[in-house]
């Protein structure tokens, strides 16, 4: 956002600093609570390029799913969790819903996802 890639080139700098500083104020407000899960891998540590986003994706739906389940457990809360994607390309989306479906019917290497409603895109 900050450099101008992905289309932010098209806003000025003094805007997109500003957009910038506004998603850390957001974050780090206490109100609204808000949990944000990320994910961040040494590429040169992965295998092959295509691998980083399926085991991304894999961490941060089985972490949050996991914290549902543990919001549950502790709290009696049982809420859903919506997981949003930043579509890039539409290839990409098609895929993460496909491996999405794979971990909720399937599973994954953590066991299977339980707690989500659903997952969607944003272009």
């Amino acid at each position: 956002m900050y450099s101008g890639k992905d289309g932010w080139g098209q806003f000025p700098a003094a805007e997109r600093a500003q957009a910038s500083a506004d998603v850390v104020r957001v974050l780090t407000d206490t109100r609204p609570r808000l949990n944000v899960f990320a994910a961040v891998v040494e590429q040169s540590q992965m295998l092959r390029t295509a691998d980083i986003l399926p085991y991304c994706y894999e961490m941060l739906s089985s972490k949050f799913d996991d914290y549902l389940a543990l919001k549950f457990q502790r709290e009696n809360d049982p809420q859903r969790g919506l997981f949003v994607l930043d579509q890039k390309r539409a290839t990409e989306e098609k895929d993460m819903q496909a491996l999405h479906r794979t971990f909720k019917q399937v599973g994954h290497a953590r066991g299977r996802l339980r707690n989500f409603a659903e997952v969607a895109d944003v272009c």
